[in-house]
């Protein structure tokens, strides 16, 4: 959370949070940004489905 999402979001980058890594749920709800999507694990990313942050606005 300390760099990889905070550097997307400050590039404008859609942000995927994975959590094998350091970052729980309940550590993530600590923080005053979030991700744009959370997965429990990498088999669960479906790229046809991860929208960029500006087709998210849109929609």
């Amino acid at each position: 959370m300390d760099t990889d999402i905070v550097d997307g979001l400050e590039s404008g980058m859609t942000t995927c949070l994975v959590l094998s890594g350091v970052t729980s749920r309940e550590t993530m709800n600590r923080f005053p940004y979030q991700p744009d999507y959370v997965f429990d694990n990498v088999g669960e990313i479906n790229p046809d489905a991860i929208l960029s942050r500006r087709k998210r606005v849109e929609a």
